[in-house]
């Protein structure tokens, strides 16, 4: 069972799973990644108290005045305080030792929008390395994961040199779990 892996050490082999922890700190990474949407969403915050740019940027028509709304406002307030909740989230989720993935004959146990999550065998599309993340790609079943899956909202993505284990590990024994169904259905 998954809720029977050791917490501590590295990496853990067993023949019920294989745990992969992070590596170490890479803050840098995940900073650089969400810092931008931060920086432009509390830009746009800011252009828009200016009457002028309200009127320039926010405006259908820039000859006329915009007044101000708290809606738009509070909207792009949202949006800034989405962004920093994700960086949070994020570096609380990545710290050293932390838990990055669990391969095991029920599924892969992973990150799906900031929650730990179990992706059992028949929800798997596939296991790829995909420039340098380690991706877990899902069927799309409803309308809405049919039309982001390009996106990979859902999947689980994971920076490969991060993590403890090689990547090769974790791909043999996503291959070494996997139902022979699903082996069989991944290669046709």
């Amino acid at each position: 069972m998954i809720n029977t892996f050791p917490v501590t050490g590295y990496s853990a082999r067993a023949d019920d799973g294989l745990v992969v922890r992070y590596s170490g700190q890479h803050s840098g990474f995940y900073i650089a990644r969400i810092l931008p949407f931060i920086a432009l969403f509390s830009l746009l915050a800011g252009l828009y108290l200016d009457d002028d740019m309200r009127r320039l940027i926010f405006s259908r028509q820039t000859a006329s005045h915009k007044p101000f709304s708290w809606v738009e406002f509070g909207f792009l307030l949202a949006l800034v305080a989405a962004a920093l909740v994700d960086l949070v989230l994020t570096m609380t989720r990545v710290r050293r030792g932390a838990i990055a993935l669990i391969v095991s004959p029920e599924g892969i146990s992973g990150p799906v929008r900031h929650m730990t999550r179990l992706l059992n065998w028949s929800e798997i599309a596939d296991v790829v390395v995909d420039g340098k993340f380690l991706v877990v790609r899902r069927h799309a079943k409803s309308l809405p994961q049919k039309l982001f899956a390009s996106r990979g909202l859902g999947d689980i993505n994971i920076p490969a040199r991060h993590l403890d284990c090689d990547v090769d590990d974790i791909l043999i024994s996503a291959r070494r779990f996997a139902p022979p169904a699903h082996l069989r259905a991944a290669v046709s």
